[in-house]
């Protein structure tokens, strides 16, 4: 009886860690933008937020430091894994890899945001009407 129950045991263990494991790796390319991105250290105040409210192929975007709503706007998907990001003042070219988002900046540069949350987080700072 008392094997029956490790057995058991074992049996849940590596059914609960397959489970684990199969929603942890998934496919890059099956993964959402929703999210939010960071670009630096999170506790630095230079740190810039890069926010996606729906995932899909378009959606919201807001880009923050915390007290400060750099831009914010709608974007869409162009191609695979690459975003178009029409703000305010600005538009930029993404590209979303896996967790990491490769922001085209308009003088040439890449900067390099990655994955803080799965959800849309806002630190020290309010979600801009829009």
């Amino acid at each position: 009886m008392k094997q029956r129950a490790k057995y058991a045991v074992i049996i849940l263990l590596s059914v609960a860690l397959a489970v684990s494991l199969s929603m942890h790796y998934v496919d890059p390319r099956e993964r959402s933008i929703r999210g939010t991105f960071i670009s630096g250290h999170q506790t630095s105040p230079e740190a810039v937020y890069l926010v996606f409210e729906q995932g899909g192929s378009s959606g919201d975007f807001i880009m923050y430091r915390q007290f400060e709503v750099l831009e914010y706007g709608h974007f869409a998907s162009t191609e695979n894994n690459i975003y178009s990001l029409d703000g305010v003042d600005n538009s930029w070219e993404i590209i979303f890899v896996g967790d990491v988002v490769y922001f085209i900046c308009q003088s040439g540069e890449v900067a390099v945001f990655t994955r803080l949350s799965l959800m849309p987080n806002f630190i020290n700072v309010f979600r801009p009407d829009f």
